[in-house]
């Protein structure tokens, strides 16, 4: 079973629903350890000050933010400590927003979200309170020792937590000077291409996520499995995929091949 990585309650008005969260997300990375190319053996970082030219200890260490170069405003451990946030039980919802408000840009993380007894009547009077109205509801939680923006909705028979960025963490695309001119689309382009967006979608439009696989941990694996009978590896050039610089012809070769 799974171990929750919060234990609290929701604060839905003068009504508290004891909670607890697990994560909603296993990733299954494979990471590279660097290894010293004559013996394997892992690499160590050391804490080195090129100005005193010498590997520094842990006591000797201090935090500080850099305001111009090469100087900063240096803090005491007692400094931060009264900053530090209080440890919080509980979530306090502050209003509640309209579902497609939560847009995947304001998308950090996701918890599962559960009662902490089965059955708990106020727990799933909210979620389907929820559910039917079509709201998330919008609060702030404290997570390892870190305030968050969070926002809570229904999800299948229990409910997530979504970790959200602060507005102020959001660039504007409107900064990016890539889409400042407004490009002119023929419309023989657009219906070509509205052609090989139906033809390539999948049935209803629902996503199947189980028929996607990391293709690179996969060869990884085969890889590792390689290495460990002792086998050589061959090493295979990479087929290049040609690029078409006619776009009305490219639209029209593509559904050409997938009309095969």
């Amino acid at each position: 079973m799974p171990k929750a990585v919060w234990t609290g309650s929701i604060q839905f008005a003068l009504v508290n629903i004891p909670i607890k969260l697990y994560p909603a997300v296993e990733p299954r990375t494979i990471n590279f350890r660097m290894l010293h190319s004559e013996c394997f053996t892992p690499i160590k970082l050391k804490r080195y000050c090129p100005t005193c030219k010498k590997e520094v200890p842990l006591s000797e260490i201090v935090k500080g933010l850099k305001y111009r170069d090469n100087e900063y405003y240096v803090f005491t451990q007692e400094e931060l400590e009264t900053i530090k946030l209080r440890k919080g039980d509980y979530l306090q919802i502050t209003e509640f927003v309209d579902a497609d408000e939560i847009k995947p840009l304001l998308v950090e993380k996701c918890y599962y979200v559960v009662p902490q007894k089965k059955n708990e009547r106020a727990f799933f009077l909210l979620q389907e309170a929820m559910a039917e109205t079509n709201k998330a509801a919008i609060g702030k939680l404290i997570l390892r020792d870190k305030e968050h923006l969070v926002a809570l909705e229904p999800f299948e028979n229990g409910m997530l937590l979504i970790i959200l960025h602060y507005a102020y963490e959001i660039k504007d695309i409107a900064e990016l000077k890539e889409l400042a001119e407004k490009v002119r689309i023929e419309a023989k382009e657009k219906a070509l291409a509205i052609e090989l967006i139906e033809k390539l979608s999948s049935r209803k439009g629902k996503l199947n996520l189980s028929k996607y696989k990391d293709s690179f941990r996969e060869e990884l694996e085969k890889l590792l499995e390689k290495k460990a009978r002792g086998e050589k590896i061959k090493v295979k050039a990479i087929a290049r995929i040609p690029k078409e610089k006619n776009l009305l012809k490219a639209l029209k070769e593509s559904l050409k091949a997938v009309k095969k």
